[in-house]
């Protein structure tokens, strides 16, 4: 897994899957393209999210499933968009696994 610079500020899950949520959309879009050049296509992403003090996201970190590095790609990019809301304690890392199965 790429590595991200260590962080000690936390943020709300609530608050953070609300921020994720609007990005759905997008996220699923991903991997239907990905899906559409192989409808076999399927496994686990995780990405990780280095959220600044001030909530923008400065950096990502992809890893999981070979097969969906292009639609993790995709995902990077979508996410790297959001801001969450401002960290307690100094930045912090959200990390989202992703699961897609072919016909879900």
């Amino acid at each position: 897994m790429p590595v991200l610079p260590a962080t000690h500020g936390r943020i709300e899950p609530r608050a953070a899957q609300q921020v994720l949520a609007t990005r759905a959309t997008e996220v699923r879009r991903c991997y239907e393209q990905a899906l559409a050049r192989d409808a076999t296509l399927q496994g686990e992403l995780t990405v990780r999210l280095r959220v600044e003090p001030d909530g923008r996201v400065s950096q990502t970190a992809l890893s999981g499933d070979d097969a969906l590095r292009g639609a993790g790609r995709c995902m990077e990019q979508a996410l790297r968009g959001l801001v969450f809301p401002a960290p307690t304690g100094g930045a912090a890392t959200v990390t989202v696994p992703y699961v897609f199965r072919a016909g879900e």
